[in-house]
């Protein structure tokens, strides 16, 4: 008796608590990574006939950086679309070759949408779910939206949505995590101020770990304020450093004090609930997300407010469209995004297309200026007064010169 008294009413306090946390945790249960969304577009009203890539490639650059040299290449019958790929693509080449190009080969890209879930659902590709299979996506997806809006003779923001801005203000994104404070600090505002950009990213703790020099966030934090002035944007970025909530309170508010508008990964970004105590507990708009790509992370994160801002990485969470429900999905909870996009060229021009349509965005983007690509593209992404346009010509708006994509080395191919 005693036994089953026991279980029933440890069953009721189970169910209890289970039920009990947050009215917003029915939003995002009722929703699953297996859920095939309704498309945001339908390219088949656009273009009458099939788009069917024969190959798929993994083309390289010889001679140039391992971490820029890489290229993804869609070819059709009629016509070829090639995009700079990011710098994990090297290291993802057997999911990308064997799982993911392969899947798409054959298959009508009017379709994109629906075949990227579809890719992730396949019997072969679910079990390596996580950044490195939907980066892989990511990249087919960019690439075929690409040819769909040169095709059709539009850019991808104008078929995704309604043009709101043709530029954006740009941030500078600094990555010095060596020099002193004073060196890093005094090199960056005057590299900002050649630039003619008003706002600044800073790197604080020590990436994934404590600080390299015990001391040197502290030091840093005033030190940019002092060197920049008060009427320049300063956001902070510790790249998953903090471990412990008093020591992320305590960066936090010495942050705030000297007016940083935006902090990034506070903690590691798998911490999510020591990410939402930040957020709750700090004055500073706590931002976060790039490394997620599966939609019911996303949909949970945005309803219990886990962050102010939401930052998918356009290739890390499958492409385009599925950033832009993100971005959508964060607009109706009234939170911001700001894309990770610490890219160049003809890789920032995804993220652009996505500003061009999003409202809830904050001033500033992410902007890398050490453009390697500048001269085999056009028209150049450079920015002037702070702002650079957005390049709104058919597909992505920039095209590689011929002659370029000439010299690039199949490296694997379907």
């Amino acid at each position: 008796m005693f036994r089953r008294s026991f279980f029933k009413k440890t069953v009721t306090l189970l169910a209890g608590s289970l039920a009990a946390p947050d009215v917003v945790q029915a939003e995002w249960l009722n929703f699953s990574e297996e859920d095939t969304p309704t498309p945001l577009i339908d390219f088949c009203q656009i273009l009458p006939s099939p788009v069917v890539p024969r190959r798929i490639e993994l083309l390289k650059k010889e001679g140039w950086d391992e971490n820029r040299a890489w290229f993804v290449r869609i070819v059709t019958n009629d016509a070829a679309y090639t995009i700079p790929a990011n710098s994990r693509i090297q290291y993802l080449r057997g999911i990308f070759n064997g799982l993911v190009a392969p899947f798409f080969i054959g298959k009508d890209l009017r379709d994109i949408e629906a075949l990227v879930e579809a890719c992730y659902r396949d019997e072969r590709n679910y079990k390596y779910c996580g950044m490195p299979l939907w980066n892989c996506i990511g990249h087919v997806e960019i690439a075929a939206l690409g040819l769909l809006g040169t095709l059709a003779g539009k850019p991808v923001a104008e078929l995704y949505g309604t043009l709101i801005r043709r530029d954006v203000e740009t941030y500078y994104t600094t990555f010095d995590r060596k020099s002193t404070p004073e060196e890093y600090a005094q090199k960056a505002v005057e590299k900002a101020r050649e630039l003619g950009v008003r706002a600044m990213k800073v790197k604080i703790g020590g990436r994934m770990a404590p600080d390299p020099v015990p001391g040197r966030t502290e030091a840093i934090i005033p030190l940019f304020r002092k060197i920049a002035g008060d009427d320049f944007t300063l956001y902070a970025d510790a790249n998953g450093s903090y471990e412990n909530l008093n020591d992320i309170l305590h960066i936090g508010r010495r942050l705030h004090a000297e007016g940083y508008e935006i902090w990034e990964e506070p903690c590691p970004f798998r911490e999510y609930e020591l990410t939402r105590q930040a957020t709750k507990r700090l004055k500073i708009s706590i931002a976060g997300g790039e490394q997620d790509s599966a939609m019911p992370i996303w949909r949970r994160m945005i309803a219990e407010r886990t962050v102010d801002v939401v930052q998918p990485d356009l290739m890390y969470t499958g492409g385009f469209a599925r950033a832009l429900r993100v971005a959508r999905t964060a607009a109706e909870h009234g939170l911001q995004i700001a894309p990770h996009s610490p890219h160049v060229g003809h890789l920032h021009a995804p993220m652009l297309h996505l500003a061009a349509i999003t409202p809830n965005m904050p001033r500033f983007q992410e902007w890398q200026p050490n453009d390697y690509l500048k001269k085999v593209y056009a028209p150049n992404l450079s920015v002037e007064h702070g702002r650079m346009p957005i390049p709104l010509g058919p597909g992505w708006g920039v095209t590689l010169d011929p002659d370029f994509l000439q010299q690039l080395t199949v490296v694997e191919g379907w």
